[in-house]
């Protein structure tokens, strides 16, 4: 039987996340989509061709028919809806960052918890096949100890209201950010940075739109970060062992290649006759076949994007944000 889905929110993310869902229809099924507009969320349903239009989460929260719910809407709305749905009954796949404080994701993932709901922040990096290569890799030694992560990420976004706008949750580290910070989480296990250093440029809003960051492990395990909305950067990264290094090619947040000690690697992505928004966000369809395994097998939560580990992204985010005044 196929999983059974909600999609709260009509925007771009969203409507690549269904699509990429209609990939493959065997294991995944969207019943609904709910926008704060009816007529967004009806003209979202034709167009994707999903059987009910709500002009409420409230409506949605209520359906019987659906199992998972995934949350696409912006930034500060993430947690009262996330909220709403566990406590309704529904799974949650919340997409990133799960939410904008670290008080609200701990929050969130008590009521998870106290429900029994499973719970994953939406980081659809790490299901990405040429990921779970990097991770296997890096667990059989094959460039020693890593010691060193570099990442640069930049696009030039700043015609998007939602990472220029504060009051709609924007700023660069909270839209992009925290793809470079998830993969020093990766390579040095969910650890908790023991030293933070940022430093950035604010726009004419107060939100920052870039940023560079130095996350210190402790034992000569460092990561160096650079993020910008403002322009285009190389959008690739480097993990470092003492004498071998692995290379994620452009772009690195949503990967087809990898750069090994022993050659270049290709992970393909499904194939698919979708009309996407963002480049590679076939790529999707692995965060949603993840949640559809973890239901299967009756857990709360990911072994891959363990919700502790989203705790540690809150931390950084927030400690990033407090020190360059965004």
């Amino acid at each position: 039987m196929a999983t059974r889905w909600g999609i709260v929110g009509a925007g771009k993310i969203s409507n690549d996340f269904v699509t990429a869902l209609q990939i493959s229809p065997e294991h995944h099924q969207v019943i609904a989509v709910a926008s704060q507009d009816r007529t967004k969320a009806e003209e979202f349903a034709a167009r994707l061709s999903i059987s009910h239009a709500y002009g409420s989460y409230h409506e949605l929260s209520g359906s019987p028919d659906i199992d998972v719910v995934y949350i696409g809407n912006l930034n500060p709305d993430h947690f009262p809806t996330a909220k709403l749905m566990l406590e309704a009954g529904k799974h949650v796949l919340c997409e990133k960052p799960m939410c904008i404080s670290l008080e609200e994701t701990e929050k969130l993932i008590e009521i998870a918890q106290s429900n029994k709901k499973f719970l994953m922040e939406a980081l659809w990096s790490r299901f990405f096949p040429a990921y779970f290569h990097l991770r296997d890799s890096l667990d059989n030694g094959v460039i020693g100890q890593p010691t060193t992560v570099e990442v640069s990420f930049g696009f030039q976004l700043q015609g998007a209201e939602r990472v220029v706008k504060k009051a709609l949750g924007g700023g660069v580290t909270y839209d992009m950010g925290i793809y470079p910070i998830h993969l020093a989480s990766l390579v040095f296990k969910g650890a908790k940075p023991k030293r933070i250093v940022a430093t950035g440029h604010l726009n004419s809003e107060g939100t920052d739109d870039k940023v560079i960051v130095a996350l210190d492990y402790g034992e000569g395990k460092m990561a160096s970060l650079i993020y910008s909305s403002d322009c285009s950067m190389h959008n690739s990264a480097v993990i470092a062992g003492k004498n071998q290094f692995i290379r994620i090619l452009p772009s690195f947040h949503a990967p087809t290649e990898l750069q090994t000690p022993t050659g270049i690697l290709e992970f393909p992505l499904p194939e698919n006759n979708g009309k996407f928004c963002y480049p590679n966000s076939q790529g999707l369809l692995y965060e949603a076949d993840e949640v559809r395994r973890c239901l299967q097998e009756g857990l709360t939560e990911s072994p891959y994007m363990p919700l502790e580990e989203s705790k540690v992204f809150a931390y950084i985010i927030e400690e990033i944000r407090r020190q360059i005044g965004a």
